[in-house]
């Protein structure tokens, strides 16, 4: 009875590793069409290891690969350019990538204003306001305002990484 239990339990073991491995096989894929969420979280990861892809908007180009690129060689790791699993995990893994911001009153009242459209009158000012709360998000979060709306559909209600 013990050896059966045994037996059950290894291929219980086999099958979840069978099934996360699957799992993880179809991270992403696709990553080149369109936006990925796994792109997404590449590119904040690369961004948090001062390897900037220029904006964290999920989509992928040649300034991500770039980025990839470095992390790899200045890690030792095989130089590929390819996103997979095992490049997440060693860039700190895949979870609490994406951060819930709460907008105050103090953003309101000290971050959004009214920005002049003539140069001129652009220079006049002590500090550059952010026009709306989405550019003032997407800024604090080194992404893009479209980013913000692709994720609109996310379980996350807005994609910033404010510990940059």
């Amino acid at each position: 009875m013990k050896s059966r239990s045994v037996l059950c339990g290894l291929i219980l073991a086999v099958l979840l590793r069978a099934e996360a491995q699957e799992a993880a096989e179809g991270r992403f894929e696709k990553f080149r069409s369109g936006f990925n969420i796994d792109t997404l979280a590449l590119q904040v990861l690369l961004d948090r290891n001062n390897l900037s892809c220029n904006c964290a908007d999920g989509k992928w180009g040649a300034r991500t690969e770039i980025a990839l690129v470095t992390w790899q060689t200045l890690n030792g790791l095989p130089v590929t350019g390819i996103p997979d699993t095992s490049v997440l995990q060693a860039l700190g893994g895949a979870t609490n990538i994406l951060t819930r911001y709460t907008v105050t009153e103090a953003d309101l009242t000290n971050s959004i204003a009214a920005v002049p459209v003539e140069w001129e009158e652009r220079s006049k000012l002590s500090s550059l306001k952010y026009e709306t709360i989405q550019e003032m998000l997407a800024e604090k979060g080194h992404t893009s305002q479209r980013a913000i709306d692709r994720a609109a559909g996310l379980p996350i209600a807005v994609i910033t990484d404010i510990t940059a």
